[in-house]
Order: C-alpha cells, then sequence, then structure tokens
C-alpha cells in the first residue's frame, strides 16, 4: 500500500466549472479543511456512485438503501460514507484541532439558547 495520507474525498459538482454545491458534502469539506488534512476531490456524477462505490461498501440504509455523497476513501483504502459517519471518523481519528465546543462554552450556549424558556 501506498504511504500517501491523501484523503480522496468524493463530492458531487456543479457543471463546468466543476464546484462544490451540495451542503452534504460541505459538511465533510469543511471539517477536513479545518482539521488541516491532505485530501483531493474526486467528483462524481450521480449516475457513478453505485457502480463506484457498490465493491467497496453497502448502500446507505439511512437514504433509502442508496448510494450516497459525501463519501471518502481513507490511504488505507477504507470508504466511508455519509457525514455523519465520516465527521465521527475524522474527530476519532484526527482529534486535534477538535470540532467539538469545550463542554463550559457549549453550556453557556445552551443557556443562552433557552433565553430563560423552559426545554
Amino acid at each position: 500500500m501506498s504511504t500517501d495520507n491523501t484523503i480522496t474525498f468524493f463530492d458531487i459538482p456543479t457543471k463546468e466549472p466543476k464546484t462544490c454545491w451540495s451542503f452534504n458534502t460541505w459538511r465533510v469539506r469543511l471539517i477536513l479543511n479545518y482539521k488541516g488534512l491532505d485530501y483531493k476531490t474526486e467528483w462524481i456524477e450521480y449516475p457513478d456512485l453505485k457502480p463506484t462505490f457498490e465493491p467497496h461498501l453497502p448502500p446507505n440504509e439511512m437514504a433509502g438503501g442508496i448510494y450516497t455523497a459525501p463519501t471518502i476513501r481513507l490511504p488505507d483504502g477504507t470508504y466511508i460514507m455519509d457525514s455523519k459517519h465520516i465527521s465521527a471518523l475524522l474527530e476519532e481519528k484526527h482529534p486535534e484541532p477538535s470540532i467539538h465546543l469545550d463542554p463550559e462554552l457549549y453550556a453557556r450556549l445552551i443557556e443562552q439558547l433557552k433565553g430563560g424558556w423552559e426545554v
């Protein structure tokens, strides 16, 4: 296996010039950027999702049993689909900088959001 540590990020493009547009894939792109991880974008059209991912992982049951983006391929060849799963894995493997709020800051935020309302 290669010693390349680059993550491959599969994203659905707009028409030329290709650029990102999906909120679902932006979640993962923002985490990759925030954590400063080395990644490359591989643009993939909807009809190509299943043939590309089917040999590597099962369909996304949370999305009705279809193949979806975002999906990433880790340097070891493992594929991960769904922004929630990808985010959790990236946080576990690369905990700094964390995407989680400091517990004290989080508690203050919740208090501010409540604004005196009973939740």
